[in-house]
């Protein structure tokens, strides 16, 4: 299992895939292209629709008429101008800052591609011809001890005979293996020297000459996603600068563009493909070993036969697949040295993967929230969410962000806001050095987006868009600390949107909740269409959250709010609550048909001063809480608390109890830490 924390590099985790990062390099090229293309119609579009307006001004002119209607229709006229100009700027803009800037690097990428490859072709086929070479020399040698050894046989045969009748024949046996034995010593020769090359042939190609076309491949795939990145952010800027009907469009491009890092598209494509880096071992020469031949046949025929049927086991052989090698072993006696086969490889067996101990014990983001609060539990045993997210509060409370206009909408500068998410990464909390409030505030944000797991799981996303005013019965459906962080969360933007505070940041709850529902519900298609469908829905749905969400006991949450300020947070979440009641009791019930109801026991032993069930959790149960319906509610009418919004105790309890139903009724069962813990 790959490691969220863990530096990859290709290669070490890529050794064997040189072809691979071929088609990787090849497939981004693709992509620049296809950049460059669409920026180029894009400024093309946005030139004759410039065009277009300004021969339809020439048509038109001022009316004759006189007084407001008159000044208003110059005044239209003037606008449709400066129409014109903006879209005929953005047109000039896109052309020489973005697609011609993509071309030129698109140029440059291919170039040193075509250089890369090359010679990552010739330093592979350099290897392999040197292996093909020292196979043949082996089969020489080989080859030429069996004729020897098969000769010597003969002589020894020859001289058991008869001595007067195989005179003739021993002297030409005689000479015969004194041929072969010199041939075979020539080989040998050959044989060793073949080893030496391919050795260092071999080494440099471990350890010098392929690491290199693998560590240019990798700077060329970092330096191709870092410029694109830029190249794309600029047109971001030249949409900023220009006044759009589509700003949330805008905003939600910027956001994509500003999380683009080419390390970590580039670290998950390795953990995807890896494979180990593997150098195999040095040759060691095979002395030719006497013995392994037959007995020698004593007839014509049954020579015929010999010679058939080893020539027919030396095809099968060299016809075979040839299984990989085994890894090296450290420690190999002279009497088993490694063997050289005709088609063996330099595979080995991949070394073992990380376990998930060597992930980084500080590292903040990206890391789940059952992880989190489990480092925390003995550090910061008073916290129910995660130390990250109230120190970041902390900043911004502290830095007065409730009274800074368009905080959380408002982005935040790049660099400082990287910087900040190292520090945190690496442990280090003192953020005393933080003077603009934005920065801790984009951090927040990005913090919630980069949770594995989204706040509201995937599979509920169709219920809370669906059923966008049930908002707060999602909670019992989702894991505890889930549901824990929303309702931390709700509460301080409840903290945020108090009336005096929004007259400064312009930030009231539809605001907020349009900022904060793309990082709440994450929407599971990738299709624009479906996502721009789900836009409305999903901001309703955490508006609802914000507004009927019952307040906290401690309504700043601990959070180092002014005196003054306090007093306005109280006396605004009193109000909202008693609006909130009023509300909820006079609107019509919206039946949940998706999810079957939960039966409610006749006298049920665990119900709250509210008049609804305490729903609390198991931290330790694979599966969460059933879907809440209507009927699962008694809710009483006397109290501010909305319909469909478990209760949410403030007390801390080591363990809590659900009632089950049983043969003889309802009973009481300990389930394990409740919500709060």
């Amino acid at each position: 299992m790959a490691l969220v924390g863990e530096n990859l590099s290709f290669q070490d985790h890529l050794w064997d895939g040189f072809d691979l990062l071929c088609k990787r390099t090849e497939v981004g090229l693709v992509s620049c292209k296809e950049v460059a293309r669409f920026f180029r119609k894009y400024a093309q579009l946005e030139d004759e629709y410039s065009k277009s307006l300004q021969k339809l001004l020439t048509k038109f002119s001022p009316l004759e008429e006189k007084g407001t209607l008159g000044r208003a229709w110059g005044n239209l006229l003037s606008y449709a101008e400066a129409q014109a100009e903006v879209h005929s700027a953005l047109a000039s803009g896109i052309e020489s800052g973005v697609e011609s800037q993509v071309t030129l690097m698109l140029k440059d990428m291919e170039v040193r591609r075509k250089q890369i490859v090359t010679d990552g072709v010739k330093v592979r086929q350099e290897l392999k011809d040197s292996l093909d070479t020292l196979r043949k020399a082996q089969n020489r040698y080989e080859k030429q001890c069996r004729d020897a050894e098969q000769t010597k046989l003969e002589f020894l045969a020859a001289i058991e005979v008869d001595q007067e009748q195989a005179t003739t024949a021993v002297a030409k046996l005689e000479k015969k293996l004194y041929r072969a034995e010199a041939d075979a010593a020539v080989y040998e020769e050959e044989y060793k020297a073949a080893i030496l090359s391919t050795n260092e042939i071999q080494t440099q190609y471990s350890t010098e000459k392929y690491p290199k076309i693998l560590s240019d491949l990798e700077s060329f795939e970092n330096t191709r996603i870092k410029l694109l990145r830029a190249h794309i952010n600029n047109y971001v800027a030249l949409v900023r600068d220009t006044p759009h009907r589509l700003e949330f469009e805008v905003r939600k491009l910027g956001d994509a563009v500003y999380s683009v890092d080419q390390n970590q598209d580039i670290q998950a494509f390795i953990r995807e493909n890896r494979s180990p880096k593997v150098i195999p071992p040095n040759f060691q020469f095979e002395a030719y070993v006497e013995g392994k031949l037959e007995h020698i046949p004593s007839s014509k025929k049954q020579w015929t036969t010999f010679f058939s049927s080893k020539n027919k086991k030396v095809d099968e052989l060299s016809s075979s697949p040839t299984p990989p090698l085994s890894p090296p072993t450290p420690n190999l006696s002279p009497s088993s040295p490694p063997t050289l086969s005709a088609k063996s490889t330099f595979i080995t067996a991949k070394q073992p993967i990380l376990s998930s101990n060597a992930i980084s014990a500080n590292m903040n983001f990206g890391v789940s929230l059952d992880e989190l609060m489990a480092r925390q539990r003995e550090e910061c045993p008073e916290l129910e969410v995660p130390k990250v997210l109230f120190v970041l509060a902390k900043s911004i409370v502290q830095l007065k962000g409730y009274l800074n206009e368009g905080i959380f909408r408002v982005p935040a500068i790049v660099g400082e806001v990287q910087s900040l998410k190292r520090q945190l990464d690496e442990g280090n909390f003192n953020l005393s050095h933080i003077s603009d409030v934005r920065t801790p505030a984009a951090v927040l944000k990005l913090w919630v987006r980069d949770l594995p797991l989204p706040l509201i799981p995937t599979a509920q996303y169709d219920y809370c868009v669906e059923n966008p005013d049930l908002a707060l019965s999602i909670l019992p459906r989702i894991p505890p600390h889930h549901s824990k962080l929303i309702e931390w969360l709700t509460h301080f933007l409840q903290a945020l949107s108090t009336p005096q505070f929004v007259n400064q940041s312009k930030m009231g709850i539809a605001n907020l909740a349009m900022v904060f529902a793309p990082a709440i519900l994450r929407c599971p298609s990738d299709d624009p269409s479906v996502m721009l469908k789900s836009v409305t829905q999903e901001k309703k749905f955490v508006e609802n959250l914000i507004s009927f969400m019952p307040p906290a006991s401690d309504p700043t949450l601990g959070l180092p709010f002014e005196p003054a300020d306090i007093i306005l947070i109280n006396e605004n979440l009193s109000s909202s609550s008693t609006s909130s009641s009023e509300t909820k009791e006079s609107k019509p019930t919206k039946p949940v048909t998706s999810t079957p109801s939960i039966p409610v026991p006749t006298t049920p032993t665990n119900l709250t001063t509210s008049g609804m069930f305490n729903i609390s959790f198991s931290s330790n149960s694979p599966i969460f809480s059933p879907p809440l319906s209507p009927s699962f509610h008694t809710p009483n009418t006397n109290t501010s608390t909305p319909p469909f919004s478990p209760t949410m105790n403030n007390t801390t309890t080591s363990t809590t109890t659900s009632t089950t139903p049983s043969a003889s009724g309802w009973k009481t069962a300990n389930v394990g830490p409740s919500l709060q813990d």
